[in-house]
């Protein structure tokens, strides 16, 4: 879980870095809210799992992000793919019901700055 969370902060940050940079109103916005909302899921994800698991141990200065740095929609589509993906994986070990329902609250985030990116220009 601690390469998940420290994924989730990386995505925040390249979010926030291309919000600055993009020309596109619709993109400002979108990445405005992706950002804010994507550290709220993570914090209450991270601070569930390690109330049930014990304290996480992240360290975002070593990890490498997965997410391009460039473009609003290769960036989402790319957060969007991995989230699938840890989606899959927790379902897979059985993961607590309510670490699940948490998840899904991070895909909503991903899902609905997914279709504002991808749809409203």
């Amino acid at each position: 879980m601690d390469e998940i969370i420290a994924q989730l902060f990386m995505a925040r940050d390249i979010a926030h870095a291309i919000h600055l940079r993009t020309r596109s109103f619709a993109q400002h916005l979108a990445l405005d809210d992706f950002y804010h909302q994507i550290v709220e899921r993570a914090d209450e994800l991270a601070e569930t799992f390690s109330g049930k698991y014990g304290v996480l141990n992240i360290h975002t200065e070593t990890t490498t992000s997965q997410f391009p740095n460039t473009d609003a929609v290769a960036f989402i589509q790319a957060v969007s793919s991995w989230a699938d993906g840890i989606a899959a994986g927790l379902k897979g070990a059985n993961m607590d019901s309510y670490i699940l329902n948490q998840w899904d609250e991070v895909l909503a985030v991903i899902n609905k700055t997914k279709y504002k990116l991808e749809n409203l220009h």
